[in-house]
């Protein structure tokens, strides 16, 4: 294959503008090695209500749009066709090295397509949530297998580590990758003024209740704080709804959704952010609370995110930056700043990054 440097990636999958951790951690992995020499073209799907303008990048982004489609027998989004009809359009004047997904449904069956069609190699790096919930049902369990047989290698975590050896009868193609790293160049300690108290950022999907939000109202209420939340999905109404009833519409600003480049200037504005977990949830941690240490910010966590086994290295290395608001070192919020933080590292944090891009470089250069 050609230099490492020259790499072409066509990913099938989630991508700004679409919406979530995936999307985003992908977009900053992404930046940093189209400056390396890296090429990507990306096929995703756009949200109904994405509305915030994609700052211009130099990586092209074919998107398919969520409106309906017309009506037919049996009934479906036709996602696969669409998806493939903007893979051809992206492979017009693109011959990629490599084929990749970063979310088996419903990525995968079109990269799958795709590499065998081109017959290129085909990396797939599945989600903790993509494959929790379908590899216990047979019907799905059986395609997660014929989509492992065709891939060059699968990317996991020490969380699925298990399920994707089982699932995965060529255990040499298996590859457990440390988790995702903030660029610092972008994630830092900006010295912005603090127009938030707290910020919820995240996805209002089927598990939201796990995430404390009823806890969040009862702490912002109590202390008359100003939060602001990024937050869309499936149950938004029922976070309006719990905001009517606790008569907080003016203590919360609400956001539906905003680019990854956005973020680090939003968490700069606040004093905390809201990384709540309940059990029930995966064994990790959310990206946010990442880009807040880098940023200088504490993260409000309980006890099921403290005893995250991922989180145990993040917090030996940004001391002070982990609060429970429940106990008596909470955070003062009439205070401009919080607490007396240690400076970060700048040394530490930039050889944390340098070595995630390297195992991601690595780790094309394997394919």
């Amino acid at each position: 294959m050609n230099n490492q440097k020259n790499r072409k990636v066509l990913l099938i999958g989630k991508y700004p503008p679409m919406q979530g951790g995936i999307a985003a951690k992908t977009f900053w992995l992404y930046k940093k090695l189209a400056q390396t020499g890296f090429t990507f073209r990306i096929v995703t799907i756009e949200p109904e209500n994405y509305f915030v303008p994609v700052k211009k990048d130099d990586i092209k982004v074919f998107s398919i749009d969520s409106t309906s489609v017309p009506w037919h027998i049996p009934d479906s989004n036709l996602y696969f066709e669409r998806l493939l009809s903007k893979c051809f359009d992206a492979l017009e004047d693109f011959t990629p090295d490599i084929i990749e997904t970063n979310y088996l449904w419903p990525f995968c069956s079109v990269a799958f397509f795709i590499s065998q069609k081109l017959n290129k190699p085909l990396l797939i790096r599945h989600a903790g949530s993509d494959i929790l919930k379908f590899y216990t049902n047979n019907e799905f369990r059986s395609i997660i297998k014929r989509y492992f047989e065709q891939a060059a290698l699968i990317v996991t975590n020490n969380t699925c580590r298990e399920i994707v050896s089982d699932l995965c009868n060529d255990k040499t193609k298996i590859r457990l990758l440390d988790r995702y790293v903030p660029n610092p160049d972008y994630f830092h300690d900006l010295k912005s003024q603090k127009q938030y108290d707290i910020l919820f950022a995240g996805k209002i999907n089927y598990h939201w209740k796990l995430k404390g939000i009823d806890h969040l109202l009862e702490h912002i209420k109590t202390n008359k704080l100003h939060a602001l939340f990024l937050c869309d999905g499936n149950y938004i109404k029922d976070v309006f709804s719990l905001i009517h009833d606790q008569k907080l519409e003016n203590n919360i600003e609400i956001e539906k959704f905003m680019h990854p480049s956005e973020l680090p200037g939003i968490i700069n504005r606040c004093k905390s952010v809201w990384c709540w977990d309940e059990e029930g949830s995966i064994d990790d941690f959310s990206n946010i609370i990442w880009e807040a240490c880098y940023c200088n910010v504490v993260s409000l966590i309980n006890e099921k995110v403290e005893k995250t086994t991922t989180l145990k290295n993040l917090k030996e290395l940004f001391p002070g930056k982990f609060s429970d608001f429940r106990k008596e070192e909470s955070i003062e919020y009439n205070k401009d700043e919080i607490g007396s933080f240690k400076q970060l590292n700048l040394e530490t944090i930039t050889k944390e990054f340098k070595n995630y891009i390297d195992r991601n470089i690595s780790l094309y250069n394997s394919v």
